[in-house]
């Protein structure tokens, strides 16, 4: 049977403050250990606790570039100022 200790000495035996390893412990990263009232028993494999690895989280989105623009529309403002004055049988088209 492997030998369990409190959260104290693990933290000890693993070189990290007990704060840091009760963080371990509520996001469920230390193996085997369980929590009794209000301690938690930590079982030692090879004389220490196991840690899993943990994930990074999403990426960030500040290095995304936007998506390429689908079309360009090209306004000929001479039109614009000129079609002012014609009647609307006599304008030109403004987009080109």
């Amino acid at each position: 049977m492997n030998k369990c200790v409190g959260t104290t000495e693990a933290a000890s035996l693993l070189g990290i403050s007990s704060r840091r390893l009760r963080q371990l412990l509520e996001k469920g990263r230390v193996r085997g250990a369980y929590k009794t009232g209000k301690f938690w028993i930590i079982p030692l494999f090879n004389h220490l606790p196991q840690i899993t690895k943990g994930t990074r989280g999403p990426k960030g989105k500040w290095r995304t570039s936007s998506p390429p623009a689908l079309a360009k529309i090209n306004v000929n403002r001479n039109h614009i100022g000129s079609n002012i004055k014609k009647s609307p049988q006599d304008r030109k088209p403004v987009i080109s």
